[in-house]
This record gives structure tokens, sequence and C-alpha cells, in this order.
């Protein structure tokens, strides 16, 4: 038999040890999985593993104030948000999502609520230079921020992904829902509902979303509605600072409040696609580029008042009726 080279051999274990299969980490709220808690099973696990959380409540040390620092890791329920809550009791937020530059972690199906904390009640995607911190699939519910992103902050220089949640009833003084901060910081938000939140500072923008510094972001198939803010940009709005491109796509702004340019505040070049909106009393209106879009109520099921805020209440799906509706418009894709 031929004999094997002893450098193969070498690039064989290489091989072997580089294609090994990741680990799951499975979390208990009862504290007897892999880990006790879920911050001691990302604490355990390496890039590439999962953290795999089982349904239940989980609330104390270790279950809130989870720090993924600097690892490119899923940490994802088995059941869903409608089963598995992270309840911060007020002290402190419940993630903080912080992959390495280039790298990209994913927190998945979880509801956060309770959460208070600086910048992201609930929660805080951040890392280094082009990294990718993703919330998909969650609920971020009755969070407060003593800064911005009542539910959500988005801090500089990431590429952050709010995708398939609901971020409904937060409060902070800019940004209520969401914001978007610091140089460079990007954003997707996709197929989320931003709804009954408020901004409440004497300055107060953006009672769904607020961008400040150089800021970017996307949306897209999402629905900002019912929200307030105390000075400006009851939907959307431009804290301070020059904000870069942003972008509506397949998305409704609707019956937002505001002192002042009640659904969206803005002072650089703004585009709806294929959008449903209220471009009543947008400041600036030659800096706003309208391409099919629908400009009359959508007709929600039941949504909530946005006076009313902070709230989780409203039905915002829509009617039979519904201009918004693809069947019901010349577009044929709302």
């Amino acid at each position: 038999m031929r004999p094997i080279p002893p450098f193969a051999c070498i690039l064989s274990l290489i091989a072997l040890s580089t294609t090994a299969e990741a680990r799951t980490w499975h979390i208990q709220p009862d504290g007897l999985g892999d880990a006790p808690t879920i911050q001691a099973g990302v604490d355990s696990a390496l890039s590439g593993d999962t953290v795999l959380v089982a349904s239940g409540l989980y609330t104390g040390p270790g279950n809130r104030d989870i720090s993924i620092e600097g690892k490119a890791i899923l940490v994802a329920s088995e059941g869903g948000p409608s089963v598995t809550t992270i309840y911060c009791e007020g002290a402190g937020r419940g993630f903080d999502v912080s992959p390495g530059a280039g790298e990209t972690a994913t927190v998945r199906g979880f509801s956060i609520r309770g959460g208070d904390a600086e910048m992201g009640g609930g929660v805080r995607l951040r890392g280094g230079t082009g990294a990718c911190p993703r919330l998909v699939d969650c609920r971020v519910i009755g969070n407060e921020a003593s800064y911005g992103g009542g539910g959500v902050y988005v801090t500089n220089r990431v590429v952050g992904c709010v995708r398939r949640c609901y971020v409904l009833g937060n409060v902070a003084p800019d940004g209520g829902g969401i914001s978007i901060g610091g140089d460079f910081a990007k954003a997707y938000v996709e197929s989320t509902v931003v709804t009954g939140n408020r901004a409440t500072g004497e300055w107060g923008v953006g009672g769904g979303i607020s961008t400040e510094l150089i800021g970017w972001v996307q949306i897209r198939n999402s629905t900002i509605s019912g929200n307030i803010a105390a000075y400006r940009g009851g939907g959307l709005g431009l804290r301070w600072g020059d904000s870069g491109p942003v972008a509506l796509q397949l998305s409704i702004v609707w019956d937002n409040c505001a002192p002042e340019a009640a659904e969206l505040y803005w002072e650089t070049p703004f585009s709806f696609d294929y959008c449903c909106a209220d471009t009543s009393g947008i400041p600036h209106p030659e800096l706003v580029t309208c391409y099919e879009c629908v400009y009359s109520d959508p007709r929600f099921c039941d949504p909530g008042l946005c006076d009313g805020a902070p709230t989780e209440e409203g039905d915002y799906s829509l009617d039979a009726s519904s201009p918004c509706r693809a069947e019901n418009n010349e577009i044929g894709l709302l």
C-alpha cells in the first residue's frame, strides 16, 4: 500500500478541526440545561455555535443584560416570542449584541420586556466596523431608554438588521421605538411593525424611529403608525446632524402624532417607493421623492391612537377594503 505523506496527515487533521460540527448549548428556565443562564451559555459558546433557549420566563442576573461580545453566534428560542420572554424588571436591557468586525451575531425569537438602559432599553446592536448584529422574529415591548432607542438602538459603524419584529409601546427622549445613532450606523428595518412608541424629550423626535449624525436607514415591508413625538416627526425623525440616505419601500407610515411634521421630519433626501404614506406637513417637500405611492387611509382593522402611546394595543392588519392591499390598487405590490 502506498504510504501517506506526513504533511497530508497534518492537512487532514486541520480540515477535521475546521469542519467540526458547531455545538448547540441548551438553556432551560430552571437552570438545569447545559448552562445555568442564557449569559452563561453565551460565554461558553464559540463562534459558529448556537445557544438554544427553551420556552419560559427568564428573569434575574444572567438572563438580562445578555452580552454577546466578539462572537458570531446564534441565540434563539425554541418556541418563539409568544412563549419565551426575557423580562428585565427595569434593571437593564435584554440583549447587547456586539459581534466582531465583519462578523454576524443573531438574536431570534424572544419577547423582550421591562428593559431600562441609557441606549436601547430592549436591545442594543453594536460591534466592530462592518459588524452585522441582527434581531429577528422578536417582540420588543414596553422598554425605556434615558437617551435614545426605547426599544432598539443601533450604534456607530455597524450594519444592524431588525427583521420580522414587533417594536411596541417603548419610550425614550428620542427614537421611542428604534434609534440609529453614531457615525455611519446603518440599519435595515424589514417586515417590522413599529407602533405605540413615544419620544418624550422636550425636543424629542422620531416617536417610531429616529436617526442622528450620519445614520442610514432602509425600511421595507413595514408599518409605522400610532407613534408620538413631543417635538417633531411622530413616525420618523432626524434628531440632529446630517442623515445619510433614507428610503422606504413597500411600507405604511400613517396616523402618527407630533406638534410639527406629524408623520416624518427630515432635512435630507428621502424616498418612498410603493408606499402608503401621509406626506402632508412634511418640511422641505422638494427633498421627498415618491414613486407609485398611495396617499389615503390604509384602513387598519383596529389601530391604536397615537396620543395613547406608549401602548402595545392595536390591530394593524389591513381591512379587506384597504387601498394598501395589492388587489385594491393599481400598483399591485403593497
